[in-house]
């Protein structure tokens, strides 16, 4: 569906605007992920990234010590720190995830804005 959109959208467009719709179309997945670091928000991101690292590191090391634990004691607190970690990591994607849509959806918004704009100026005037 999106395909097909995306060539009715072609056929609409002239050739030069043609061109300016397929240089800024929808970015790789490792594009949109090297684009999030060149945002205003590049300072959060690469600290949610390191955030990731560590806590995906701590969630092992309280794994392992939970599988090396011989009291109940330890055994519920290793439980819960793995718990923590985990669910800490799984936050801290899905908030990535949710910048990675945003950034697409105003790539999107400012795409509309374009053709908005290049359709305006091709509109004749009043005296033509």
């Amino acid at each position: 569906m999106n395909d097909d959109l995306d060539g009715m959208i072609r056929q609409a467009l002239g050739a030069e605007h043609a061109e300016l719709f397929d240089q800024y179309g929808e970015p790789s997945l490792p594009e949109m992920v090297v684009d999030s670091f060149r945002g205003r928000t590049r300072w959060l991101v690469a600290l949610t990234f390191v955030s990731i690292a560590v806590f995906t590191i701590l969630a092992g090391v309280c794994a392992y010590q939970l599988y090396m634990a011989t009291e109940v004691k330890e055994l519920i607190a290793w439980a819960v720190a793995t718990i923590f970690c985990l669910i800490a990591v799984s936050m801290m994607k899905i908030w990535y995830w949710m910048e990675l849509n945003k950034h697409a959806i105003m790539r999107e918004f400012k795409r509309v804005e374009l053709q908005l704009a290049s359709a305006v100026n091709r509109r004749p005037t009043k005296g033509e």
